[in-house]
């Protein structure tokens, strides 16, 4: 991102937030958001639909392999969007094979 953007801030989206802060924690223009962090259980609707809504609002993303990440992206409404994506997305080799022959990823989108 940033070789194709001038200055992006990075928000980080997360269940284990402590780990991806000491991870992250050196960069300038890293972004933790927590303001959704409070959870009553192990299933916080509220909290994950808003942090998928603000997912979804930021104008490019680079995911996880997981399906909540995917949607973020998908939901993005920016047409000139960069998305990032794992090359390897499945363990599956069967999975696998059909992830890059592009059933799961836009090939609009990169994978590395």
């Amino acid at each position: 991102m940033d070789s194709k953007l001038n200055n992006p801030i990075f928000f980080f989206f997360s269940d284990d937030l402590l780990f991806v802060r000491r991870a992250f924690s050196d960069m300038p223009n890293a972004k933790f958001v927590d303001i959704n962090n409070t959870k009553t259980s192990i299933y916080n609707t509220a909290r994950d639909v808003e942090d998928l809504y603000l997912m979804s609002k930021c104008h490019h993303q680079i995911i996880a392999n997981s399906t909540y990440s995917w949607w973020g992206a998908w939901l993005n409404k920016n047409t000139e969007k960069i998305v990032i994506a794992p090359k390897q997305w499945f363990n599956d080799m069967q999975a696998q094979k059909k992830y890059e022959n592009g059933t799961l990823i836009s090939k609009y989108w990169i994978k590395l």
